[in-house]
């Protein structure tokens, strides 16, 4: 899970911003900036909510990815 504060992109870890290149689902809280998004892979699945879908992981859905907000 990566959390999103005031500092938005600039304030991503290393491991942060890996996880975003090597992610193959990201589930996006309503809200999280452009800036973040931009950094996801281009082929990753997307999806705005705050669960992962149900029966992702049972079905191998690879690297998932949880960006929600601070304060969530």
């Amino acid at each position: 899970r990566i959390t999103v504060g005031e500092g938005g992109a600039d304030a991503l870890t290393l491991r942060e911003l890996r996880l975003l290149a090597q992610a193959d689902l990201v589930v996006q809280a309503p809200g999280v900036p452009t800036e973040v998004l931009a950094l996801i892979r281009r082929d990753a699945a997307r999806q705005v909510g705050t669960n992962v879908p149900e029966g992702a992981i049972k079905s191998g859905g690879g690297r998932i990815v949880l960006i929600g907000l601070e304060g969530e």
